[in-house]
């Protein structure tokens, strides 16, 4: 069920509020250059980072993870980036879709294609292994599997580490996108290209 009224499920914490843990946490991710934004500037926390605060334990574990599936992959940052805006379409996350949509035009994905992922379609002017890192996502995430011909095109034409980081992309992501969504996290600019909403399915 969507949330339906203004107050936040997760209030941003004041620096008062939060627990020694807490304020470490954010002073290591102040350190790695990753509180950089004007609202972190000003002592908002947003995003991601608000929610998983709750448990600074895991998020403090989570960062390596992150930092890899958003730099350290075998795969092309073009594909890569690709994947997590299929994910964020997927999970309709306004935050984590303007957060990587840049990304992913100035990688190499063209605007026609991230318009039609955007608006719910299959893209038609995708490269061959855009098609594929399309069509593997998407049958996983809608059928929580893949056909063995699937499954083999992808491992002969990304190899096995390629591919496996191509699922760990899915799950980190999807993970990201299920904490901003239970949280009802907005997007970040509403200047900026966000997520048209699209018909409920039965």
């Amino acid at each position: 069920m969507p949330h339906t009224n203004d107050t936040p499920r997760f209030p941003p914490l004041t620096h008062e509020q939060m627990s020694e843990e807490q304020k470490t946490l954010l002073q290591n991710y102040a350190s790695w250059g990753r509180l950089s934004t004007p609202a972190a500037a000003a002592g908002k926390v947003q995003g991601g980072l608000n929610i998983m605060i709750r448990s600074p334990e895991l998020a403090a574990r989570l960062s390596k993870v992150m930092e890899y599936f958003r730099k350290g992959t075998a795969l092309p940052p073009r594909l890569n980036e690709f994947a997590i805006l299929i994910v964020s379409r997927v999970w309709s996350s306004q935050y984590q879709w303007q957060s990587h949509h840049a990304l992913a035009i100035k990688a190499g994905i063209s605007e026609a294609t991230v318009n039609d992922l955007a608006h719910g379609r299959r893209p038609s002017q995708m490269q061959a292994d855009e098609a594929l890192v399309y069509d593997f996502l998407m049958e996983l995430q809608r059928t929580h599997g893949v056909s063995d011909e699937l499954f083999d095109k992808a491992k002969t034409t990304f190899g096995e580490r390629q591919l496996v980081d191509l699922v760990g992309v899915c799950g980190y992501y999807t993970l990201a996108a299920q904490m901003h969504r239970i949280a009802d996290v907005k997007a970040i600019d509403p200047s900026k290209p966000t997520l048209p909403t699209l018909p409920e399915k039965d």
